[in-house]
């Protein structure tokens, strides 16, 4: 598996699984439906080969090996601060 092979939308799924731990939230969240959010996340078990989460009565718990990676984003789950507009005119 290359890293260019992996749909980086089921990156974002990701990172709301990491942040909400509910698969119904992040279907929400992210205005999917709870079967396209347990299909993303078999899609990347399969490609990234790891189990990622799993079911517990508290919701998905990270698998041992997410929990040694870098902390979740929240920009997927929150929106930007400023206009793109506004932050490409601040830098010139």
């Amino acid at each position: 598996m290359e890293l260019r092979d992996l749909d980086l939308n089921l990156l974002v799924v990701f990172n709301e699984l990491l942040v909400c731990r509910r698969v119904s939230i992040v279907a929400e969240n992210l205005g999917l439906t709870q079967p396209a959010v347990s299909n993303a996340l078999k899609r990347l078990r399969t490609a990234l080969q790891d189990q990622l989460f799993v079911r517990t009565y508290q919701g998905m718990e990270p698998h041992p090996t997410p929990r040694t990676w870098p902390s979740p984003s929240p920009w997927p789950c929150t929106p930007c601060a400023k206009p793109c507009s506004t932050m490409s005119a601040s830098i010139r």
